[in-house]
């Protein structure tokens, strides 16, 4: 019989993996990257000797023997567990220099609360509780898309202990919950762990039983080297990637999908199309609009997403002892940092993988949010955009020696990423990094992977799974490819074949 062809638009984890996985499932992949390099938004860059990470934070699943791992080991990463676990998820920073450290396990966390802020003990311990109870929560393997009736009452019987918290909290954002605190320091405190007052707060209660249950590992190398791991899969499982290949329109006959053109004018044909690309491009440039309903159309046009990002990467002469791997800085009022106020900021410190650094020397980047359209009107004038870039610069560098005495003596390189820089690498709508942001509305949904009146076309990624991330985007094309083998009769198979080097 015939092999199979599939096409995927974008080499970005999603595509990466369901590139990985269909390979080994005996269809022939070819892959298009409009970049020169693989991993879309989990990326990293080198700026004069220094590499600046500009994705990770913490991977569910690299840690060996936790939920998610057999996933990456069957990608052929992590097999050595080349992770690191931190102790502490940050230290919040108040504008008096005081700290508050959050411990990464639960029962450390309750007793600094309790011990700290003993009038909020009824809800301290209602919130402790609840990341207990979904620290027990495990994702099924089998897809939503594939589940029999067994399944469901499988699946519904495993969740039995979560109901009254879906119930009782399913509609809260974390916004809302941390009112229920009468101090108003530690509101401040829980609501800046996740900086979005919309968060859905059943999603909180699980990122923080990933950091109790060990899950929330930083791999070593950072993005880039995940990235290129999984490309590495991918060439080795025999699949063709494509670079600085753009792709301008999918092609469709007679309502089925069957091939892409690029920029360049060319056009390939395959069997099957999967875009791992961004969702609004896909669907209103590549697919011009003609394969939607009203609810696709609403969810794009009126659906939150994730606030981009600026990031400042700092390369210095050597480390900083100042800077923990996760600092807060929690502002009674803004600052301006150029054009841009500010009430908050997050300073990361690389000094905890010595793979990222080189002899003495380390790395510390800022994050904060901003929005794109100033951004997108200012990159209309390249002068202007160059201008606002270095007055952040200077801002930063000029804040951080406020707060961290010295450290600007230390500072060799300055390396500034813009919204405009995600959205012109990766296509992200807005230069969105996660895609949909994850409120009470859309947790626990995932939006179909195929479109209304096209046949053999699907999405993966982040415009389907709400949430975004790398290892939930990595797990959508993962279930991908099994509906794929269910629909072509194929056994799925996810054998591991490479080792992920450190």
């Amino acid at each position: 019989m015939k092999q199979k062809k599939i096409i995927i638009v974008g080499a970005g984890i999603a595509g990466l993996t369901a590139a990985c996985y269909a390979a080994k499932n005996g269809y022939t992949v070819e892959l298009f990257e409009m970049h020169s390099k693989c991993g879309g938004v989990c990326t990293g860059w080198n700026r004069k000797g220094y590499y600046f990470d500009g994705c990770l934070h913490w991977l569910v699943g690299a840690v060996k023997n936790k939920a998610g791992h057999s996933m990456w080991n069957e990608l052929g990463l992590f097999k050595n567990n080349g992770a690191i676990q931190h102790t502490e998820i940050c230290t919040m920073i108040n504008e008096d220099n005081s700290r508050f450290v959050v411990p990464a396990y639960i029962d450390a966390f309750e007793r600094n609360l309790l011990q700290r802020y003993p009038e909020d003990t009824a809800v301290i311990r209602e919130f402790c509780e609840a990341v207990r109870v979904f620290t027990t929560m495990r994702i099924p393997d089998k897809p939503r898309e594939l589940m029999k009736l067994k399944d469901i009452f499988k699946l519904m019987k495993n969740m039995k202990p979560f109901f009254p918290y879906f119930k009782r909290f399913g509609k809260s954002s974390v916004g809302e919950y941390v009112e229920r605190f009468k101090n108003q320091e530690l509101k401040r405190y829980l609501l800046n762990i996740i900086g979005v007052k919309e968060f859905s707060l059943l999603a909180f209660f699980i990122v923080l039983s990933y950091f109790n249950d060990g899950n929330a590992g930083w791999p070593l190398g950072g993005s880039e080297r995940l990235a290129t791991a999984l490309e590495l899969q991918c060439k080795k499982s025999g699949v063709t990637i494509d670079y600085n290949c753009k792709v301008k329109k999918i092609i469709t006959e007679k309502r089925r999908a069957v091939g892409v053109e690029l920029e360049k004018g060319t056009e390939k044909h395959s069997d099957i199309v999967i875009s791992a690309a961004d969702g609004y491009a896909t669907i209103y440039d590549m697919l011009e609009g003609r394969f939607t309903n009203k609810k696709i159309n609403d969810r794009y046009k009126k659906a939150k997403l994730w606030q981009p990002l600026i990031m400042i990467s700092l390369g210095l002469t050597s480390g900083y002892e100042g800077i923990t791997h996760a600092d807060i800085h929690i502002l009674d009022k803004p600052i301006n940092i150029g054009s841009i106020s500010v009430n908050g900021m997050w300073v990361k410190n690389y000094f905890f993988d010595a793979s990222l650094q080189t002899g003495s020397r380390s790395v510390v980047s800022v994050f904060f949010p901003s929005s794109f359209s100033f951004w997108d009107k200012l990159s209309k004038n390249r002068d202007a955009y160059k201008r606002e870039k270095d007055k952040i610069k200077m801002d930063i560098v000029n804040y951080l020696e406020t707060r961290y005495p010295g450290i600007k003596a230390k500072i060799k390189v300055v390396d500034i990423a813009t919204p405009i820089t995600t959205f012109r690498y990766t296509g992200n709508r807005q230069g969105s990094f996660e895609g949909w942001l994850l409120t009470p509305e859309n947790f626990a949904k995932q939006y179909k992977k195929t479109l209304p009146g096209l046949k053999n076309f699907y999405m993966t990624g982040q415009w389907v799974q709400p949430g975004g991330g790398v290892s939930a985007v990595a797990k959508c094309s993962r279930d991908l490819v099994q509906i794929l083998c269910r629909k072509d009769k194929k056994e799925f198979k996810a054998q591991e074949s490479y080792d992920y080097k450190r």
